[in-house]
Formats: structure tokens, sequence, C-alpha cells
């Protein structure tokens, strides 16, 4: 496997996961609070280490593969590591797919019936347009994105850790690679 070609690819996904999210944003209106980061505040998100490998690749090619690793070592049940003033990412451009997914989506139950996951920020003020069928219809789904990254490799696609979790394994992986090949 070549890295860069890997990652070439994982963003081309990355582009039409955002594309998708960021439309349905366009196109109803509902967006994040300015400013807002809470749920890069949550040390509970969930990200693979394939979502990873962007931002890790990004990481050694600034030369500070190391020092994330020491980091990350102290900071792994915390939340996110390359949160910067409680809003913003240092990473922005390399982040994972969970970042991308816009806090509107939709899954299926068990039942098979379409509901939607939202943030609770942005439940204030819209609840009734969240319990439209139509708009609750029209929600981007978290599987579609997920179909896509399982697409790329399956062996990467799970099992999902914790953000500073899945970064430190896929720092990892960029290391072991660079040890090996040509990065």
């Amino acid at each position: 496997m070549d890295i860069r070609n890997f990652v070439t690819n994982l963003q081309q996904v990355y582009q039409e996961i955002e594309s998708e999210f960021s439309g349905f944003q366009l196109k109803t209106g509902i967006t994040c609070p300015s400013g807002c980061g809470k749920c890069c505040l949550n040390p509970e998100i969930e990200a693979t280490m394939l979502e990873m490998l962007p931002m890790a690749l990004e990481i050694y090619d600034s030369g500070e593969a190391q020092v994330y690793l020491e980091k990350l070592e102290n900071h792994l049940d915390q939340s996110c590591l390359v949160l910067r003033d409680s809003s913003r990412c240092d990473f922005y451009r390399s982040r994972p797919a969970i970042c991308r997914m816009f806090g509107v989506a939709g899954y299926h139950l068990k039942n098979s019936s379409k509901t939607l996951s939202v943030c609770k920020e942005l439940k204030p003020g819209n609840s009734d347009l969240f319990n439209q069928k139509d708009f609750i219809q029209s929600a981007p789904e978290f599987s579609q994105g997920s179909a896509k990254l399982l697409a790329l490799d399956m062996g990467l696609i799970s099992p999902k850790y914790k953000i500073n979790h899945a970064l430190k394994l896929a720092l990892e992986k960029v290391l072991l690679y660079a040890q090996y090949n040509k990065v």
C-alpha cells in the first residue's frame, strides 16, 4: 500500500461526504452555531484509525509525529488533542469523517424507519422541523459515509476508538510505514 495514494483516495471520499452534508446545510439553512466546537470537547467522540490517517500523515509531514505521540499518551481519554481555543481544529483540512458529518444526520432503526441524530445545540427552535417526515427523509445518513470508507479498506474501518486513541494508532501506522517504505 502506498500510504500517500491511500490518503489521497480517502480525502476524495471525505470531499464527497462533506459535500453531501454541506449541501444539506445549504438546502435547509440549519448550520452549526458559529464558533461552537462542543462536539470536539466531547471525549467520547469515536473514529477509526483509517479516518485519522490523513491527519497523522499531515502531522508526520510537519515533523511533529513524536511530539504528538508523547502528548497523546497522556491525553487518550480527553477531548480532541488537536482542538485549539475550544473551537478551532489545528488540522481542519485533514479532520476525520465524523467531524465532516454535520450535526443532523439520518440513520435507520431496526424496523427500517429512518430517524435523526441531532446535535443538542441545534434542537432549540428547530424541533418542529426535525420531526417533519420530508426533512427526515432528505437528511444525509451516517451509513452512506461509512459505506464509502468501507469500500476503501475493510480492515481499517473498525474498530472505533476514542478520537485521540485513533489518532495515536494512525500516527504509529504512518511511522511504521515510514521506517520500511518511502513516505
